[in-house]
């Protein structure tokens, strides 16, 4: 269940957030996922939960977002042609690694390739947590049936502020000011 999540269970994966698939998204969900993956990256670096990526065929799509870029702190992003992250056995074995039993999850095209690696990892006997608002999918009838497919596997899908107010549990603490200075700036 995502609620019992905390700063020392769980890890973060981002999935394929480049700009080059951009182009096939509306814009508006494209800054509006980007805000809340700055937010993510930034308060998860500050609460030491570790972080990883995947780029999707990146001789042809190119790299992750370079406002994400700017601010990512985790692991290198890993190169991948596969729809699954999992079906990586190098990935497989870094998300292993990181003795983690939730992953956070948020990227795009959430009806492929966040479906596809949700499937898998839920399979491997995962916890996983899909970030509604920080995932994307090419029109909004994907989207929506990734997620209600995830769901109906056993991932939980929440929104990205539940998910950190759940994190930091109290406010009047550096971590809950730092969040809010945050909200601010990228509103």
């Amino acid at each position: 269940m995502w609620n019992s999540i905390n700063r020392d269970n769980a890890l973060f994966l981002l999935i394929d957030f480049q700009e080059k698939f951009f182009k096939i998204l509306n814009q508006d969900h494209v800054d509006s996922v980007r805000r809340n993956i700055l937010l993510l990256v930034k308060m998860f670096d500050r609460l030491g939960i570790p972080m990883i990526g995947t780029e999707h065929y990146v001789k042809g799509l190119g790299h992750t977002d370079s406002q994400v870029l700017d601010h990512w702190k985790g692991e290198p992003f890993s190169d991948k042609v596969i729809f699954s992250c999992c079906g990586d056995p190098e990935f497989r074995q870094g998300i292993q690694n990181q003795k983690k039993p939730m992953v956070i999850v948020a990227g795009l095209e959430t009806h492929i390739c966040v479906l596809q690696t949700v499937l898998d990892l839920i399979a491997d006997g995962y916890e996983v947590v899909v970030l509604m608002d920080a995932c994307l999918s090419s029109t909004t009838l994907r989207w929506k049936n990734g997620l209600d497919l995830m769901k109906e596997a056993g991932a939980s899908v929440i929104n990205t502020e539940t998910l950190l107010f759940h994190l930091l549990e109290r406010a009047a603490t550096p971590d809950f000011k730092y969040m809010v200075g945050l909200l601010k700036e990228l509103a």
